[in-house]
């Protein structure tokens, strides 16, 4: 392999196939987990918060969940790194121009 070319396989068989953490099927994903991280940041071009680990649980589930996270204050890093994406693709966004059928070299406003 060259350069930073490189595959993740996929976990055994025996461990949840979306994060490689040993977990019921109805219960979180391994959010610490290497592999779900480097997994779903080349799936989704961000890393993976405790909250996505939860998307597929029920209501219950995330109510309890989120409430251990809470007293454990990791929750609270959920809601700042979800502010802090929100800002920063607001941030990156480039403004789009003005159609004005003039070349932008042209001298024409946009």
């Amino acid at each position: 392999m060259s350069g930073s070319s490189w595959r993740l396989g996929p976990p055994a068989a025996h461990l949840c196939q979306v994060c490689a953490g040993e977990h019921e099927p109805q219960d979180p994903h391994v959010a610490t987990s290497l592999y779900y991280q480097i997994s779903f940041h080349q799936q989704h071009g961000r890393y993976a918060t405790w909250a996505d680990a939860m998307a597929h649980c029920d209501e219950k589930t995330n109510r309890a969940w989120e409430h251990m996270l809470t007293e454990l204050g990791l929750w609270d890093l959920v809601e700042k790194h979800d502010a802090e994406t929100k800002k920063r693709k607001t941030r990156n966004r480039r403004p789009r121009r003005k159609a004005t059928g003039a070349p932008a070299d042209a001298g024409g406003e946009g």
